[in-house]
């Protein structure tokens, strides 16, 4: 059945995720996708993330995958870099990946030269204390030339997103909580279909 989809995608599709503070869940979301694009699409998949303090490396195998300088893993299907250079990314871009799925922190924007045709995504919580880590967000995406899609909330309020929409005239999209990125329920691979695109 899902074999049927693959044709109608793009050859590749780049997925780029910014976490607007620390703990945003960027890399669960990240995980969740990067499992989805592998066993369901049954893509060739690799998973970046682009941090100089990485803590990929506690949830994954044992199985090594080397590209130039960079050593990361194998699970569920999915190459997985963390920490990787970023001067690297533009390599990478060569080798024949379906979907890539970058995981980028926000100290790591003004370095990184990404391709123009990615999917931007923000991910991050809209509590009143995280209101100047989004104005550092956009000040340093615009002196960048840069501009995200779609902008994403685990645990919405109605007048967090009421707030956030007045103060950055920008929509925002409540997303559902995924506990466990590689045992995925039937609302939460519904809504990762959204992101991917199909």
């Amino acid at each position: 059945m899902f074999r049927k989809r693959i044709s109608y995608l793009k050859k590749r599709r780049i997925y780029i995720f910014v976490g607007a503070h620390p703990g945003a869940g960027v890399r669960h979301l990240c995980l969740s996708l990067a499992e989805l694009s592998a066993n369901v699409f049954l893509r060739k998949t690799v998973l970046l993330e682009i941090s100089p303090k990485s803590r990929l490396t506690e949830i994954l195998g044992e199985t090594t995958v080397i590209k130039g300088n960079a050593v990361g893993y194998k699970n569920f299907g999915v190459d997985i870099f963390p920490e990787f250079p970023h001067p690297e990314v533009q390599k990478l871009l060569t080798e024949d990946y379906e979907d890539i799925i970058i995981s980028l922190s926000l100290e790591e924007i003004a370095d990184v030269i990404l391709p123009a045709d990615a999917a931007w995504f923000l991910l991050g919580s809209l509590k009143p204390w995280h209101i100047g880590d989004y104005k550092l967000l956009f000040r340093k995406l615009s002196i960048n030339g840069l501009a995200l899609g779609r902008c994403l909330s685990f645990g919405l309020l109605a007048y967090e997103k009421s707030f956030f929409e007045k103060e950055f005239k920008r929509s925002v999209e409540e997303i559902p909580f995924i506990p466990d990125p590689f045992l995925l329920q039937r609302s939460q691979i519904d809504f990762l279909k959204t992101l991917y695109g199909v």
